[in-house]
This record gives C-alpha cells, structure tokens and sequence, in this order.
C-alpha cells in the first residue's frame, strides 16, 4: 500500500501545477453529481483497472504501455454494454480489496487470504446488485473524493512552504489516509443522496 502511495505521489508530483483545477473540480462533478454519470464512470474505471493490471505485464516500458492501453480499453468497452452487472461486479472488487487489507493487516496470508477475500467479493457482488444506487453513489463519490485529493495534493506538492508542513504529517498512516478520503467521500455520498431525493421529488410532482 505504502509503495502505490509513494508511486501515485511521484505522478502528482511530475504534473503541472495547472492540473491541480481540472483534478479538482473533476472530483467535485463526481461528489456531486455522480449518479447521473454512472455508466461512463463505470466503464472508465474498469478502464483504469486494465491499465493497472496491463502496467505488470511485459518485459520493456513499450510492451507494458501496450499491455496497460489493450487492457483500458479491453475492459473499458467491454464493461459498457452489461453496465448494471458491471457495477455490481465493481462494487464487490471493490469490497473484496478492501477486505483482503485488512485481513492482510491482521496477519492473514496465503490461501486463507485469497478464499476469504473472493467470498467477501462474491457475497459484496450479490449485495452490491440489490443495492445498484446506493453502490454507484458510494463509488463516484469515493473516485471524486480521489480526484479532489490528488488536485490538493498536486497544489502542496508544488507549493515549499506546504510540502515542508506537510513533510512533518505521516500521510501513509493508518489513520490520516483513510481520513483525507473518508470524509470528502461522506460529503459526496450525502450531496448526491440529496440530489437524488430532490430529482425524485420533481418527477413525483410532474
């Protein structure tokens, strides 16, 4: 976990201090009005997964771009036209990751890890299809909350006398990285809840 912090750092850090706006408000669109963009959202974040798995395959930088871009869009296309099992099958990887760090964390490895970590993927899957909204709200506000977070992490990155404040904060603890995102993420969830009810209650009275 520590070695992706430190290499999503060192990508924040090689972009352009500009990048930090349309990270930003990116992030924010998503916390607020996620939902409506569910589908997209869902595809290009099966995209960003084909490229993560793609970028560990191949021997050279030039066969793990191709790998990296074929799995994008591999995944990315194909995850549109089932988009409804798409986002539940999301929901429950997402479940599952998360569980198998903190099983990690607790000691567990091995086939015990992976058994428990697919079951919990498999049982979040089933759930995840009951619950469609509220999985796609919870989702795009976390990837919003991401964005938002890596924008102001692109500003202090860049700015002296905040990267030396923020030199002496242990962000890869266990309590101040799940915070940081924690809380932008319940904002979001509430904001689109709220979005949702007031849509609903519009098409109620018309």
């Amino acid at each position: 976990m520590n070695l992706s912090l430190s290499y999503w750092t060192q990508f924040l850090y090689s972009l352009n201090s500009l990048v930090a706006l349309p990270f930003c408000i990116i992030g924010l669109g998503l916390m607020t009005t996620g939902w409506r963009i569910w589908r997209v959202c869902t595809a290009l974040t099966f995209g960003l997964i084909g490229f993560a798995i793609g970028s560990r395959l191949g021997d050279t930088a030039h066969e793990q771009w191709l790998y990296s871009i074929g799995a994008a869009v591999l995944l990315g296309i194909g995850s549109y036209p089932p988009v409804n099992h798409s986002v539940a099958l999301l929901g429950g990887l997402i479940g599952g990751g998360i569980c198998y760090l903190l099983l990690e964390a607790i000691g567990l490895w091995g086939a015990d890890l992976w058994i428990a970590s697919g079951l919990a993927c498999a049982g979040l899957t089933a759930v995840s299809a009951i619950n469609l909204r509220h999985v796609i709200i919870l989702i795009t506000a976390f990837e919003g909350a991401a964005a938002f977070v890596s924008g102001i992490a692109i500003c202090v990155l860049h700015s002296p006398n905040l990267v030396q404040i923020a030199r002496s904060i242990d962000f890869a603890s266990g309590i101040f990285l799940p915070f940081i995102l924690i809380v932008p993420t319940v904002i979001g969830v509430f904001l689109q809840l709220a979005d949702v009810r007031q849509k609903d209650s519009g098409a109620a009275k018309a």
